[in-house]
Order: structure tokens, then sequence, then C-alpha cells
């Protein structure tokens, strides 16, 4: 029986980073598929049904205290972990 390749899913997007040495590492929670999807999971975070009117604001604040938003890409592996490596 041949061996499976690794298949790889890439999604490509966008997260918001923290300011800091390390902010980098706590943003995978707003990982989003474009740039407003991004923004939004930041701002849900914290404020709970924001008004659509508000976004921009909300956004100019995040921006303000130094978060800043950065192209990501997720990999995906295709392989189960509980498959037995044979």
């Amino acid at each position: 029986m041949a061996k499976k390749e690794k298949e790889e899913k890439i999604i490509e997007g966008y997260v918001i980073v923290q300011p800091g040495k390390h902010g980098w590492k706590l943003c995978s929670n707003t990982f989003g598929q474009n740039k407003m999807e991004a923004w939004l999971r930041q701002i849900q975070r914290w404020t709970h049904h924001p008004d659509p009117i508000d976004h921009p604001m909300l956004i100019q604040r995040w921006m303000d205290k130094g978060y800043r938003l950065k192209k990501a890409t997720l990999f995906i592996d295709d392989k189960n972990e509980d498959e037995d490596e044979t």
C-alpha cells in the first residue's frame, strides 16, 4: 500500500497583532479571511454586539493603542493525528 502524501490546506487572511515584542503570539483568535473580519474578531472580543456605525471608531481606538493588521497564512495539515505512522 502506497503511503499517502501529506496534503496541506492553505488559507490566506489577516490577524490583529498586539503591540509589544511578543504581541504576535496572541493574535491567532483574530484570524479572518479579510481585513474587516479580523478587526471584527478583535472588536467583539472586548465589546459585545457593537453597533456597525461604531466600527471605524473602535478600529481607530485599537490602532491608537498600537494594534496592527498583518497578513497571515493558516496551514491545515490534512492528516488525522489519530492515524498510525506506518
